[in-house]
């Protein structure tokens, strides 16, 4: 039996029901959170870094784009339930509320939506192994912004000579095999 085309008005009805449904999906994890930092020490570094990737070049997006661009620039997985995107995607704006770093903004004619409310990266993974831990390093009260930037430049520092270093060292070596093979 062959399979009519639908018209505009069901195909706009489909579309319509399946955002409905995946906003139902969405809604719980947005509004309670879910899995976080209670189970990955890294969480706060990884939701930054994951709410950076969602909106890309964006300053805003609407409730339509939040689980295709979940979908596109954050899913470690692939979902074969869209549902399970739109919770996971939930849970990740949850958490960039918590944050600070996005907005919950009702636009007169886009609709509801968040705002990128900062754009640079503010958390970051220190350590390795089980040892790994988020810290933030933007956005601190201004005594501590200082201290950890006066810590950041004497990092700089410090790996540019180890650098500097350990290029001197090799050049004895790569002039002592050109000599060599001269």
């Amino acid at each position: 039996m062959p399979v009519l085309p639908l018209t505009e008005e069901q195909e706009r009805w489909v579309i319509e029901r399946t955002l409905e449904r995946n906003v139902r999906a969405f809604e719980p994890a947005y509004a309670n959170g879910g899995f976080g930092p209670d189970t990955y020490p890294c969480w706060s570094a990884y939701v930054n870094r994951d709410v950076l990737s969602m909106f890309g070049t964006d300053d805003w997006i609407g409730i339509e784009d939040v689980g295709p661009r979940y979908k596109d620039y954050c899913a470690r997985q692939y979902e074969p339930f869209e549902e399970a995107t739109w919770r996971k995607a939930g849970n990740l704006l949850h958490y960039g509320r918590v944050l600070g770093l996005i907005a919950e903004e009702h636009d007169p004619e886009r609709g509801r939506g968040w705002r990128l409310v900062h754009g640079e990266l503010r958390w970051i993974v220190e350590g390795t192994g089980y040892g790994k831990r988020a810290v933030q390093v933007r956005g601190l009260p201004p005594a501590e912004q200082e201290a950890r930037d006066r810590y950041e430049a004497r990092m700089r520092r410090l790996h540019a000579t180890l650098d500097r270093k350990a290029r001197l060292k090799a050049d004895v070596h790569i002039s002592d095999m050109v000599d060599a093979s001269l």
